[in-house]
């Protein structure tokens, strides 16, 4: 099919990893079609631009791998494989464990979310998506060419590891459905709204997450709290019960792992 055949460009640019052994992210709306390809190279023949370097005449068209729509299941679906096929190429990951982790984010989508809950949506598969090579880039710190001709490409291990990890999961999940309240009544005949009830003056301010902790997890992967001071130098000294005290679970607010707070979390 040709919406499954990948841009030169695009295989390019996986190459380009391997070769270099810096792995980033190739986002599914990078993942062009090769006759898109062919239509953009035809329009940038016409709209090339001469630039005079070192007294030399030079023509210079714009980049081959334009950015393309992913705005519904299918065309997210189409990029995804084709960049699956792209990195099954050059050896970078296999299209069979690719493709595992594109079942494991659509699963996710097609998967009915509780009543007053909104299905997972694209924009939660691309974030998920993002936050796994995320990941792949900070754990893994091994050679990005395969060792041998028929050993198994490098990331296939390490993209079934992380696919069910709770920084992976976290995107995934149905999010509340917030209800609009209608606008109140007004004019002659409208019923009159009871005064609102103004905070009493020695009621305590909402605690503010301290700098160090900014930016961080302030909860767990089902939604839990995490406690602040364990995750601060000064830990935390209240007792606890399965793992949590008063404020919250101890866990990290970095990595989401127990045994350790965030500052002495070791993970990137």
């Amino acid at each position: 099919m040709h919406e499954q055949k990948a841009s030169h460009a695009l295989i390019d640019l996986c190459f380009h990893i391997v070769e270099t052994g810096a792995l980033v992210y190739v986002a599914p709306s990078r993942c062009t079609t090769r006759d898109a390809e062919i239509q953009n190279e035809a329009k940038n023949k016409q709209k090339q631009l001469l630039t005079l370097e070192q007294e030399a005449i030079k023509a210079v068209s714009g980049d081959g791998l334009s950015t393309i729509d992913i705005g519904t299941e299918m065309k997210l679906m189409y990029a995804l494989q084709r960049r699956g096929l792209a990195f099954d190429l050059v050896g970078l990951m296999s299209y069979d464990a690719h493709m595992e982790w594109v079942n494991r984010l659509f699963r996710a989508m097609m998967h009915e979310a509780p009543s007053n809950f909104n299905a997972v949506n694209l924009q939660q598969l691309v974030k998920a998506d993002q936050e796994m090579f995320t990941l792949l880039a900070s754990e893994y710190d091994g050679p990005l060419k395969a060792q041998a001709i028929n050993a198994l490409p490098p990331l296939d291990a390490q993209v079934r590891l992380y696919m069910n990890g709770p920084r992976v999961t976290m995107h995934l999940m149905a999010t509340p459905r917030v209800e609009k309240r209608a606008a109140p009544p007004s004019g002659p005949g409208a019923p009159k709204q009871p005064p609102s009830k103004k905070p009493r003056p020695d009621s305590k301010p909402a605690a503010q997450l301290p700098n160090e902790l900014q930016g961080l997890h302030s909860k767990t992967a089902d939604n839990k709290p995490i406690c602040w001071n364990y995750n601060l130098p000064k830990n935390c000294s209240n007792s606890t019960k399965k793992g949590r005290c008063r404020f919250g679970y101890h866990v990290c607010m970095k990595c989401l792992k127990t045994g350790h707070g965030a500052n002495k979390c070791h993970s990137a």
